[in-house]
């Protein structure tokens, strides 16, 4: 009996030594660095983020200023809140890149998204060049947006003003139409049943690995322990996620197999094309079907889900405000009507719908942190220490919501984006989609999609909420700010 009582008094002993260097190593390590909250030994601050990080964070901001530090586990994040920082310290050249490894999880390392140095800005210019050229307000991309924004309001419709579940019909509307941008081509319910399926199970889960400070993208070298372990049922998410590349896997195999299929256009054949050519020249360059599969996979991701998310607000919005809906109805029916056909190039025709699309962003702030950096060197900022191998998050909730750049910040005002002569303006302080060479790539796609659906929708119906009861304004926090499923009623007008 004593000698077990000797060795847990050791081990305890032990421990709490263990404890204290920990603390004394971090505290001497930390000097130079932001001001931040302690946390715990080994785990850091992780347990008391919340469930909403965001707003944790925002308040921390307001104890330790603009810019502070804390730990997730052993990984320090410098987490910064206000916009002209941000912007500063997003466009510093030693902090330009992701997180090593943080990707290596999907296929093809998430595409230009995971990727550094120059295989990073290769592949990135590629994609920026391609949206460009294949149709923002024109073209093949927006005929399919208009189709598949048509084919929802036909589904809405059939409802006939009775209260109808929104979300899923439109996530499914959104997988579609995301996907034909990057096929170049519908999926077909029936041949393609099983695929559609697998892509509305994963749409349910994809969003919650993706939080700026998730542990997947923080410490990376946890995911094959958290895999093995099966936390959070990630091997079930794993075995989807490879269901779920499969998708494009087969889609890159089938478009390889003919040379026809190459010229295509859409991005798999852009990129088809560009990688021949690559070849031909026989110069060093990273145009793989590897990297073709990953870029697909995380335009599809980032581009589906932010607007299913997007939509989604701005009809609870509408119900919310019928003041605000009613303002856009008048504006539709004198600019376009209400079977005008809907263009993306005319929205200059609908301010007011533009400005509170804008608003919708900055109220709900759909990315509410911005993916982590990761410090490639040790430079001073803003007086302070950034050290190498830090992770810079930027929490964008906190800057759409700052009252120095915005006045009454949680008032929902669409007015705040018009002049006095009623045109939409750039407000300072306003960056939803991040800032940059690593800004997010497939804004103009995701505002064109937001854009044609809303404009679609709100052309013909009424929104109202079952009961004129008020609508769930609450969220769900994960690499998007998510609104919760309910039922809404569309009204013909």
């Amino acid at each position: 009996m004593a000698f077990v009582e000797a060795v847990v008094t050791n081990f305890l002993g032990a421990f709490a030594l263990f404890l204290l260097c920990s603390v004394i190593y971090n505290w001497i390590k930390s000097r130079g660095h932001p001001p931040g909250p302690l946390g715990l030994p080994v785990i850091g601050y992780m347990p008391f983020l919340g469930k909403n990080p965001n707003i944790t964070l925002r308040d921390l901001s307001k104890t330790y200023g603009d810019i502070f530090s804390f730990y997730i586990g052993p990984q320090l994040i410098i987490c910064v809140s206000e916009y002209e920082l941000a912007k500063e310290i997003l466009n510093h050249p030693l902090a330009l890149a992701r997180p090593p490894h943080s990707f290596d999880f999907l296929v093809g390392r998430g595409g230009f998204s995971g990727m550094n140095g120059e295989e990073w800005q290769e592949q990135r210019r590629f994609a920026l060049s391609t949206i460009r050229s294949l149709g923002l307000g024109k073209g093949l991309w927006e005929t399919m947006i208009q189709d598949d924004a048509a084919k929802f309001v036909k589904k809405i419709k059939s409802a006939n003003g009775e209260p109808i579940s929104y979300s899923e019909p439109l996530a499914l509307s959104q997988i579609l139409n995301s996907l034909s941008l990057l096929f170049g081509r519908h999926l077909d319910p029936e041949t393609d049943k099983e695929d559609i399926e697998t892509l509305q199970k994963l749409n349910r889960k994809l969003m919650d690995k993706f939080s700026a400070v998730d542990l997947t993208l923080n410490l990376p070298w946890l995911t094959k322990l958290a895999e093995f372990l099966n936390l959070s049922g990630l091997q079930d998410f794993m075995v989807l996620l490879n269901n779920f590349e499969d998708i494009f896997k087969k889609e890159v195999e089938r478009r390889l197999q003919s040379k026809d299929e190459w010229t295509k256009d859409d991005f798999i054949g852009c990129y088809l094309q560009e990688m021949e050519k690559r070849e031909s020249d026989s110069q060093p360059h990273n145009f793989t079907v590897e990297n073709l599969r990953g870029n697909l996979f995380i335009l599809f991701v980032a581009g589906q889900d932010s607007t299913v998310a997007s939509v989604g607000w701005l009809l609870l919005l509408m119900a919310k405000h019928p003041d605000v809906q009613q303002k856009i109805c008048d504006e539709i029916d004198k600019a376009i009507g209400r079977d005008g056909t809907v263009y993306y190039g005319d929205r200059n025709m609908l301010p007011y719908t533009t400005a509170t699309m804008l608003e919708m962003m900055r109220w709900i702030a759909i990315n509410p942190l911005f993916p982590p950096r990761y410090v490639l060197d040790t430079f001073t900022f803003n007086g302070f220490i950034i050290p190498k191998g830090a992770h810079i998050v930027c929490n964008s909730w906190a800057m759409l919501h700052d009252p120095r750049y915005f006045k009454d910040p949680m008032t929902f005002k669409p007015e705040r984006f018009l002049s006095e002569e009623g045109k939409c303006l750039k407000l300072n302080g306003y960056g939803p989609f991040s800032f940059g060479k690593r800004n997010c790539p497939g804004e103009g796609i995701a505002m064109m999609t937001m854009y044609l659906y809303f404009v679609s929708i709100m052309q013909k119906f009424k929104i109202k909420t079952p009961y004129d009861l008020p609508p769930d304004m609450t969220y769900k926090f994960s690499g998007g700010i998510l609104p919760n499923p309910q039922k809404l009623c569309f009204v013909e007008r």
